[in-house]
């Protein structure tokens, strides 16, 4: 948000890491935490694609589809950073709230389920932390302007 604040580069971050983490499911079609799978399911992996193995198909589908849309919303989030968010539009503030509060939804939904590994916390712990670091650092000169104008 212009030199006031440097929270675009701590959004700009977030956007990246969310990117690459969506290169990652798109290349190898299995989620980066593979504990994730046996704390959803109950058995281990292997017993799974055992029993069925059409099972690993159907998961390596959903991974790579869910890899392209964090890849999308990563660049999404980057040009959000590197454009109205730097330049200190109000509306680019509000938006990106979406972030901290996708990363908190996310979290309690692993909870809810009792799958909330070591890996899937660090990640969603490490985007609600630049998100709402981004945020809170850019939001006095994000209150300066009014609504659809730049801070400056």
């Amino acid at each position: 948000m212009g030199p006031k604040s440097r929270g675009w580069v701590l959004l700009l971050c977030h956007g990246t890491v969310l990117a690459l983490g969506g290169v990652y499911a798109l290349a190898r079609g299995r989620a980066l935490d593979r504990e994730l799978y046996e704390a959803v399911v109950g058995p281990s992996w292997p017993v799974v694609v055992a029993l069925v193995p059409a099972v690993e198909r159907l998961v390596s589908a959903f991974v790579r589809f869910t890899g392209a849309l964090a890849v999308a919303c990563g660049v999404i989030v980057i040009a959000l950073a590197m454009t109205s968010f730097r330049r200190g539009e109000r509306w680019a503030w509000y938006a990106a709230w979406a972030l901290p509060v996708h990363a908190t939804i996310d979290l309690a939904v692993l909870l809810g389920y009792g799958a909330l590994t070591p890996v899937s916390a660090a990640w969603d712990v490490t985007l609600l932390v630049l998100s709402t670091a981004a945020l809170v650092s850019s939001a006095s000169v994000a209150n300066e302007a009014p609504l659809g104008q730049a801070a400056t």
